[in-house]
């Protein structure tokens, strides 16, 4: 797997590659089904900020793809992590 440095680079890299199944995505959604990015987010106490650039929105839209961010503190999920060890 290579190496990204950031979410919108990381989404960028993938869409780029997936536009060969686009008939294939295509066919899909023609039949009632859905494609979609599920990302969960980690993140400190704080907020973060991530980029989704113009150009990989417009790719998302034109393959069919829906964004989903599933986001978590990390403080939380380290809490539960304890509590089931």
């Amino acid at each position: 797997m290579e190496m990204i440095g950031d979410l919108g680079s990381a989404l960028s890299l993938w869409t780029k590659k997936l536009f060969a199944a686009k008939s294939f995505f295509d066919h899909i959604r023609s039949t009632g089904g859905t494609i979609e990015y599920f990302i969960g987010v980690f993140m400190e106490k704080g907020n973060t900020g991530v980029v989704m650039e113009v150009s990989l929105m417009t790719q998302l839209v034109e393959l069919g793809i829906d964004l989903s961010l599933d986001i978590y503190e990390s403080q939380h999920v380290e809490q539960e992590a304890t509590q089931h060890t």
